[in-house]
């Protein structure tokens, strides 16, 4: 049965910042790396990260949401889930996790999974098979901008294959699914 719903993120729509910052559940945390490297990607000045130390994810959330200052918050946070995606596939674990899915967007589903896991301290990441050349995803209890977390996964499925279309259907604030087909 083919999804139905599913679109490109509106890049042009407006972020949601003060509903989310008034959403997330507190004592959620986020590694400094994230921080440092959203600040640097995103054109902020902002004070260094101990990378691997946690830091309030209410505070990565506001930091993301200084990107829309211009006026173009969701384009910026989509590029900039892109560039971090691509930065983690050329990082040695990143290189060493390429090597074991051998390329295929079915096994790297299912090792993303696991790296969800042990890399985020929030949320969860579920996948389907829906067709030969089709994955849907179901993300969920993440709390972070939907344009930045949708830019990572089109960062890493297109270090995959570089002809993949992501698509987008929004659930709550803190949930969606992504299809990706190839």
């Amino acid at each position: 049965m083919p999804a139905t719903g599913f679109a490109p993120i509106d890049l042009d729509a407006p972020l949601d910042t003060r509903e989310r910052l008034a959403a997330v559940p507190r004592g959620l945390t986020a590694k400094g790396l994230i921080f440092n490297a959203n600040a640097g990607r995103l054109g902020l000045d902002e004070p260094t990260r101990g990378a691997f130390r946690d830091y309030p994810l209410e505070d990565l959330i506001a930091l993301q949401a200084r990107a829309d200052e211009r006026g173009d918050g969701a384009r910026r946070l989509y590029e900039t889930g892109i560039v971090a995606a691509q930065k983690v596939c050329d990082s040695m674990p990143g290189r060493v996790l390429l090597a074991l899915i051998g390329g295929d967007l079915h096994s790297g589903a299912r090792y993303g999974q696991r790296v969800w896991r042990i890399a985020v301290t929030t949320g969860q990441v579920s996948h389907t098979t829906v067709g030969p050349r089709a994955i849907q995803f179901a993300v969920r209890e993440v709390w972070g901008f939907h344009a930045y977390l949708v830019g990572a996964f089109v960062g890493m499925t297109r270090t995959l294959e570089p002809r993949a279309q992501v698509t987008y259907r929004r659930v709550s604030l803190s949930g969606f699914d992504v299809l990706v087909e190839w």
